[in-house]
């Protein structure tokens, strides 16, 4: 591909870190907001934006307060968080929807 093995060696490095942060020259589109980038988003922020998941979210919250149950053991995703901290996430991004 190159004449110059250190420039090729070079370039290859530079294009594996691009790759590895995700950065590539076609990831975006018009509106400046990718397809890799709304995968990569944690599911709790797609769901605290949707206005049917968070109707969900508000129930299933309402609902474990109501019955008293411990919300440390139940979680939004598997990395997600746990329901004592959903209600205050809910509450802070009432706004936003």
């Amino acid at each position: 591909m190159y004449k110059n093995k250190a420039k090729q060696r070079e370039k290859t490095r530079d294009r594996v870190r691009r790759y590895r942060r995700g950065v590539t020259p076609n990831d975006s589109h018009e509106q400046g907001v990718t397809e890799k980038a709304l995968q990569d988003t944690p599911a709790i922020i797609n769901a605290l934006l949707d206005p049917k998941k968070r109707a969900m979210l508000e129930f299933i919250s309402q609902e474990i307060k109501r019955k008293g149950l411990p919300g440390e053991n139940l979680f939004y995703g598997v990395n997600g968080f746990d329901f004592t901290e959903i209600p205050e996430l809910l509450r802070i991004t009432a706004n936003l929807v």
